[in-house]
């Protein structure tokens, strides 16, 4: 096996995490909405999302703040696509 090979297997073994991190979330997000829904709590928290968004973008000198507002965007987006 080569070492780019390795590397590959690597980045499969990572992407099958992230994968199962981002469905375990999705999870806790079913439960949130529920918890709302029936708490009469609006869904959306704008504020929370931001400063979930800053706090993170604190913990990594990996990714830029834009592209770490991007990513978790995308997730936070993802999460409200399950109440269509």
């Amino acid at each position: 096996m080569s070492e780019l090979d390795v590397l590959r297997s690597k980045i499969n073994m990572v992407d099958e995490a992230i994968l199962s991190l981002l469905e375990e979330r999705r999870n806790i997000v079913c439960d949130i909405f529920e918890y709302k829904k029936e708490n009469g709590l609006s869904l959306q928290d704008g504020g929370r999302e931001e400063a979930l968004i800053q706090a993170l973008s604190k913990k990594t000198d990996r990714f830029s703040q834009e592209e770490l507002h991007d990513i978790w965007r995308a997730i936070i987006t993802s999460s409200y696509n399950i109440l269509s």
